[in-house]
């Protein structure tokens, strides 16, 4: 059954990585169409490109908190944490 106009799709993926999965989410944002999608450990650093790429590609906004402060830590590898907010605009 299709949700109804005052019903708002959530869905929530704990990714491990942006990256790794982003085929995955891309598929979410294309099939599933999700009002609202959440990401936890997205690995991704403040102002990713790729997530608002990935978003804009779909009509889509994003909210992202990477969970290190890169500005006062330097860091090597993947960032651990983040989260991000995917919603349609």
């Amino acid at each position: 059954m299709a949700p109804s106009e005052n019903e708002l799709t959530f869905m929530s993926l704990n990714c491990e990585g942006f990256h790794r999965n982003e085929p995955y989410i891309e598929d979410i944002l294309r099939n599933k169409q999700p009002d609202i999608l959440c990401l936890q450990e997205t690995w991704l650093r403040d102002g990713s490109v790729s997530l608002q790429k990935l978003c804009a590609e779909h009509s889509y906004l994003c909210i992202a908190k990477s969970g290190v402060d890169c500005s006062k830590y330097i860091t090597s590898g993947r960032t651990p944490g983040g989260v991000a907010i995917v919603y349609k605009q």
